[in-house]
């Protein structure tokens, strides 16, 4: 992927295979702390995250965790 121009529109990143191919990954890559696990603790995580001109993720911060 190459770097945009300036005087080009940025176009919106879209995940290799759609929107099932990243829900596959993220199924697939999710790791649930054994901590957690062992003090059955669950709900949502928020997490939001920068794509630079290259496709590459940056700047990711958790939102809204557990704890």
């Amino acid at each position: 992927m190459s770097k945009p121009r300036k005087d080009e529109p940025l176009k919106t990143p879209l995940y290799k295979g759609g929107m099932a191919a990243l829900k596959k990954f993220i199924t697939e890559n999710l790791v649930y702390p054994q901590e957690a696990l062992n003090a059955s603790i669950e709900g949502d995580v928020e997490v939001a995250y920068d794509v630079d001109g290259l496709g590459r993720i940056k700047n990711v911060r958790i939102l809204s965790g557990l704890g």
